[in-house]
């Protein structure tokens, strides 16, 4: 599975480029593997991110039904890294 996340409005949604799915289809081919591409959307509400996803199609084709949490906390410690 290969994942990206942004936080809407305050990064840039760098979506997958052609060449990417190609080569990361081709990397887990490698491995007797097929690929799913999947996009996690944040929008900062405060004191937390409200989370959707974007893909999950091509994840649950594999795994079935994916329930992603509505919203990710923001950590206490200035320093921790970021959960979007």
């Amino acid at each position: 599975m290969w994942v990206r996340s942004h936080i809407d409005g305050q990064e840039a949604a760098l979506p997958f480029t052609p060449q990417e799915l190609e080569s990361y289809r081709a990397d887990s081919a490698k491995y007797g593997q097929e690929a799913a591409f999947v996009t996690a959307i944040c929008t900062d509400v405060g004191k937390g991110y409200a989370v959707r996803g974007a893909g999950l199609e091509t994840l649950e084709q594999f795994t079935g039904k994916i329930l992603l949490p509505d919203y990710i906390a923001k950590p206490k410690d200035a320093d921790a890294a970021m959960p979007c």
